[in-house]
């Protein structure tokens, strides 16, 4: 006769991950948002710049990490035998803010504080007093692959375990999130003025390369204060989703 005592070795994960996001590699313990998901995929995919707002805690940063990159990147497999190849929507870079910190040697060369910000994510190892000295269109080049057509080879077929995984052809679409974007009008608050020269950097920036796309991410109670910077992006800002609380 056997014993109800379960094996500590096949205990499953907690699936809640308390206060915190769920994170990308979480998102099969990510429920209830399919719905959203699907609608904000189907927004970001179809037009270059979107925006993302909810209410404080409502679970916005989760539905991006859990929900819309796992959706966006998911690669599908199309075609059999040589002919096969690995498919997905979009690619996404790291996902970036506004508000990081400003390192004191880098101050005085900064051209705009939130646009830095971003760049310090984007790319972690440059040196941040060049980083500073430059705008969103001369850096972010370098992250585009601009130079190879959407549907070439992406990265090349590889073989694993006597298996080939078929190669990955380069998707139609980038997107660059903006998460927490209202630390815009609450971080650096002594560079205020700098915040109208990130939007033009972002509307130029969309101009440049028609296959990248843009998605603002923020709280709700902070809309009323991107209004007035509406008309300096691309189709006044007005492709929108508000995500409602799980009830």
């Amino acid at each position: 006769m056997t014993t109800g005592n379960p094996d500590s070795n096949s205990v499953l994960p907690n699936p809640y991950v308390g206060p915190r996001p769920f994170e990308q590699i979480e998102s099969k313990y990510f429920f209830g948002r399919d719905e959203e998901t699907k609608i904000l995929s189907g927004l970001v995919v179809s037009h270059q710049l979107s925006l993302f707002y909810a209410q404080s805690g409502a679970g916005k940063s989760s539905l991006l990490r859990a929900g819309l990159l796992p959706r966006l990147t998911r690669k599908t497999r199309v075609g059999a035998d040589e002919n096969a190849y690995l498919y997905q929507t979009m690619h996404v870079l790291p996902i970036v803010t506004v508000g990081r910190g400003v390192p004191p040697s880098t101050v005085g060369g900064i051209k705009n504080v939130y646009a830095f910000s971003a760049l310090l994510t984007l790319f972690p190892d440059a040196d941040p007093n060049k980083l500073g000295g430059q705008t969103l269109v001369e850096a972010l080049p370098l992250l585009l692959d601009d130079h190879i057509e959407a549907g070439a080879i992406w990265e090349p077929a590889q073989e694993r375990n006597g298996r080939v995984r078929p190669p990955l052809i380069k998707p139609d679409a980038t997107l660059l999130i903006f998460d927490q974007f209202e630390e815009i009008f609450t971080a650096h608050p002594e560079r205020w003025r700098e915040r109208e020269g990130f939007f033009q950097q972002v509307t130029e920036l969309l101009a440049r390369f028609p296959t990248l796309h843009v998605l603002f991410t923020m709280r709700e109670d902070y809309l009323a204060e991107l209004t007035p910077f509406a008309n300096l992006l691309r189709d006044d800002l007005r492709h929108r989703f508000r995500m409602e609380r799980l009830r």
